[in-house]
């Protein structure tokens, strides 16, 4: 994903599967017909400030249709919020990603936008200011 970074794909590949199999971990895939059309992989982290609390940060999110990202992170939201500790999602964005569709899909997902990153907080947080 960076040009001036090479790839490694063992460890990757390892990556993938330790998301794979651990419960605070999620990896879902959009694919028709053989064809990639997204994918976004994360896990439940403790947030820095709280022991508590835990954010769902992806470590990779692609997609090259706005409807399959905006799919994608709508079960992103429903896996994090099946898990009582995570109090926000957050999408760090690369540059890389057009703009246009950036903002259509998380907008229609119902991410707010803080800078680089979008940012979803549990309804429930909200009344408290806990973000």
């Amino acid at each position: 994903p960076y040009k001036d970074i090479p790839s490694d794909k063992d460890a990757m590949s390892g990556v993938i599967r330790r998301l794979i199999s651990n419960q605070l971990s999620c990896v879902l895939v959009a694919e028709l017909d053989g064809k990639l059309y997204g994918i976004v992989m994360g896990e439940a982290v403790e947030l820095w400030y709280s022991n508590s609390k835990r954010c769902a940060d992806p470590a990779i999110f692609y997609c090259i249709d706005q409807s399959a990202g905006s799919d994608l992170i709508k079960e992103y939201l429903r896996w994090a919020w099946s898990i009582k500790s995570v109090a926000e999602v957050t999408f760090s964005v690369a540059s890389q990603y057009d703009p246009t569709l950036k903002e259509d899909t998380f907008h229609s997902a119902g991410l707010s936008e803080s800078g680089q990153t979008w940012i979803a907080v549990r309804p429930q947080e909200r009344d408290y200011g806990v973000a």
